[in-house]
């Protein structure tokens, strides 16, 4: 996000769909290691998708806020 924010010549303010995309990821590394805490080898597949379900989710977060800034020429008008 932040080299994102700085090629695309803008400032390092967080919209709130990204900090959403944080939480998520968060969420997910979370759900990749609970299962064995939780209930061992019977939880496992289920952390992993809901693991990667939440990875899924915070990338199309980013993708969906960051498509305009990286598809269009930068903001301060620098070349790049």
């Amino acid at each position: 996000v932040i080299a994102g924010l700085r090629h695309t010549g803008r400032d390092l303010s967080t919209h709130p769909m990204i900090k959403g995309a944080f939480v998520v990821l968060v969420l997910a590394a979370l759900a990749r290691v609970a299962p064995p805490w939780l209930g061992g080898e019977f939880t496992q597949p289920v952390g992993y998708g809901v693991s990667a379900l939440c990875w899924c989710v915070g990338f199309l977060l980013y993708l969906i806020h960051f498509r305009g800034m990286l598809t269009t020429a930068r903001a301060d008008g620098l070349p790049g």
